[in-house]
C-alpha cells in the first residue's frame, strides 16, 4: 500500500506589535529576530512573542539600517541585507554591531548553509560568499532575485520567472513557474512565501496553503511546531505545523462506498437521511461555504464595491506603501488604492531613481531624479528637508534677488495630479525624509521648466512612476507657457522668470 507524505497546518492566532511592513525573519538562541523594513530596526522576541529587544535606529551608519529586508545566522552572528544601503550587515544577537560586507546593489534574500548565499536583486545574481565576504562564486543572468535557499544538495532561488533548482556548480538543473518570494527549509521541504498570490506552497509535495488569515505573506520561521508566518498586514501569525507519513487507509473503501451509492437504474430514489442524501448535504454545505467565503475575500481584496471598509484600506495602504491617510473619506482612499494597483511599482528595476528620470525624458520632460541621501562627510549619509533648510544652491538666484527663506521655491507630489491637493501633504517624522526624492535641474538645486500646458500629465506621470515605499516628492520646477518656453531656450541672455512668491534669474550663458 502505497504511502503519502503530507502537510498538517493549522491557524492558532495572530500577533502584532507596532511592524510597518515586517519582511525577513528567523529563530536562533531560541529567539525570533524580525526584521521591521520601514521602521528600519531588528526586533528581538522569545518564543513566547515577548519583547526582548531592538537595534537599528542608532545615529551612525554601523548601528543603523535602511530598509532592510532578510536575515539569516550561523549559528553565532546574525547576517542581515541592508537594502537600501547596499551592504549585507553582521551583528551578535544582543544586537552589537560586527562587520559590514559590501559590493551589493539592493540584496533581499540571505541564507546561511557553510557560507553565505545572497539574492543581489539589482545585479541579477545570487552571490556566495564567506562570513567574512570572500568571494565563493556566483550564479548569474537572473531575473530580479528575491529569495534563496540551499536544500538537498540544491541552490534553489525565487525570481519574477519562478524557481530555478541550480546545483553546486551553479548549473541550472530545474526551472519552474512556481511564484515565490522567499525560501525557507522547514521540517524536510522547502516552504516557498507567495506573497503576490497570497500562498504557501510546499515545494515536491505539490500541495499549497491559502488561508483567508493570509495578507501577503513576507517569510516564515519554524520551532517546535510552531509555523511563524510574517504577514504583510504587521501581523505574525501563528500555525500548528507537521509534515508527516501516512498510509491512506480509507481511499479504497471509499471508492467502493461511492459505486454502491451511484444508482444503476434509469429511475430511482434518494433516501431521507440516507448516506447518499447526506452525502449531497454535506458537498452542498462545502460549497456553500466557499462561495461565502469568496464573496467576502473578493469584497475586502477589490476597493470597488461598498463593502470595502476603513479596514480593508488601512491594510491596503501598508501593503502598498501608501501613507496612512485615516483623516480623508473612504472614496478618495480607494481612488489611490485603485491608482497604486494599476501601478504597483514592485518591479525593482522600475523603482531606481534612473528609471525614472529615463521614463519622464523619454516624453520630452528636462527633468532630473535626485535621491534625498548626501554624504555627510564622517562615511554615513545625511536627509535635506526643504521646508527648513536645504543647500546654497537651492537659494541661488532667488536670494540675489532679494527672496528670504524657500517659500514657494519647491511644491510637493505625494497622491495626487492636482497641486493643491498635496500642498498640506504632511510627511510626518524626519526620518521619512529618506523615503522622499528631489525632482528639478540636471545639478541638484537648480530647476526645470516644465510647459504649463503639461504640467498635469508631468504630475500624473511620477505618480505613476513613484515607488511604493516612498512618500513624496520635492518639484523644484516652474511652469511657463509655450511661446514663453521658446523665448527662454533662444534667448542669448539673461532672462527673468516670475516663479510665484519670487523671482528667478536664469542665465543661458552659465
Amino acid at each position: 500500500m502505497a504511502t503519502d507524505t503530507k502537510v498538517n497546518i493549522e491557524y492558532i492566532e495572530s500577533f502584532g506589535y507596532g511592524f510597518n511592513n515586517p519582511v525577513g525573519s528567523v529563530i536562533v538562541d531560541s529567539h525570533l529576530f524580525i526584521v521591521d523594513n520601514q521602521n528600519h530596526r531588528i526586533l528581538k522576541f522569545d518564543l513566547s512573542l515577548n519583547f526582548v529587544l531592538e537595534f537599528g535606529f542608532g545615529g551612525s551608519l554601523n548601528d543603523s539600517f535602511f530598509f532592510p529586508h532578510d536575515i539569516c545566522s550561523d549559528g553565532s552572528h546574525l547576517y542581515i541585507t541592508d537594502s537600501g544601503n547596499n551592504r549585507i550587515k553582521k551583528h551578535a544577537f544582543d544586537g552589537t554591531f560586527v562587520a559590514e560586507i559590501t559590493g551589493f546593489n539592493y540584496p533581499l534574500g540571505i541564507t546561511y548553509n557553510t557560507n553565505l548565499f545572497v539574492a543581489d536583486n539589482q545585479n541579477n545574481k545570487v552571490k556566495e560568499l564567506t562570513t567574512a565576504g570572500a568571494a565563493v562564486g556566483e550564479i548569474s543572468g537572473l531575473n530580479f532575485p528575491t529569495g534563496v535557499e540551499v536544500f538537498e544538495n540544491k541552490i534553489l532561488v525565487a525570481d519574477h520567472d519562478g524557481i530555478g533548482y541550480y546545483d553546486s556548480s551553479y548549473n541550472l538543473v530545474i526551472q519552474t513557474n512556481t511564484a515565490a518570494t522567499s525560501l525557507k527549509a522547514v521540517e524536510g521541504i522547502v516552504v516557498a512565501v507567495d506573497n503576490q498570490n497570497n500562498k504557501l506552497h510546499f515545494l515536491s509535495l505539490n500541495s499549497e496553503y491559502e488561508g483567508s488569515e493570509l495578507f501577503f505573506p513576507n517569510s516564515v520561521s519554524f520551532n517546535n511546531s510552531t509555523l511563524y508566518v510574517i504577514n504583510s498586514d504587521n501581523k505574525i501569525l501563528l500555525y500548528d505545523f507537521s509534515v508527516t507519513t501516512e498510509i491512506p487507509v480509507f481511499a479504497e473503501t471509499f471508492r467502493k462506498v461511492t459505486k454502491e451509492l451511484y444508482p444503476r437504474a434509469r429511475a430511482w430514489v434518494m433516501k431521507l437521511s440516507s448516506i447518499f442524501n447526506q452525502f449531497h448535504e454535506a458537498l452542498a454545505y462545502s460549497e456553500s461555504r466557499a462561495y461565502s467565503e469568496i464573496i467576502d475575500i473578493r469584497d475586502s481584496l477589490i476597493p470597488d464595491n461598498d463593502n470595502f471598509s476603513e479596514e480593508d484600506a488601512t491594510q491596503w495602504e501598508r501593503a502598498l506603501g501608501l501613507y496612512n491617510q485615516p483623516y480623508l473619506d473612504l472614496a478618495t482612499r480607494k481612488t489611490i488604492i485603485l491608482r497604486k494597483m494599476q501601478f504597483p511599482g514592485t518591479v525593482k528595476a522600475r523603482q531606481h531613481y534612473k528609471y525614472i528620470e529615463g521614463e519622464l525624458q523619454k516624453v520630452g520632460f528636462d527633468v532630473y531624479i535626485h535621491e534625498n541621501r548626501f554624504p555627510d562627510g564622517s562615511g554615513g549619509y545625511e536627509t535635506i528637508d526643504p521646508r527648513t533648510s536645504i543647500l546654497n544652491t537651492f537659494l541661488l538666484g532667488q536670494t540675489l534677488l532679494g527672496q528670504s527663506g524657500i517659500t514657494g521655491g519647491f511644491t510637493v507630489l505625494a497622491n495626487y495630479v492636482e497641486e493643491a491637493k498635496d500642498a498640506n501633504f504632511n510627511i510626518g517624522a524626519e526620518i521619512n525624509l529618506r523615503a522622499t526624492f528631489f525632482v528639478g535641474g540636471e545639478v541638484f538645486g537648480t530647476r526645470a521648466v516644465i510647459p504649463e500646458n503639461r504640467k498635469s500629465e508631468f504630475r500624473e506621470m511620477l505618480l505613476k512612476l513613484k515607488p511604493a515605499q516612498t512618500v513624496g516628492a520635492f518639484l523644484l520646477t516652474d511652469y511657463i507657457p509655450e511661446g514663453e518656453r521658446a523665448l527662454l531656450l533662444n534667448s542669448g541672455g539673461a532672462f527673468r522668470l516670475n516663479s510665484g512668491s519670487g523671482f528667478l534669474l536664469l542665465n543661458s550663458e552659465t
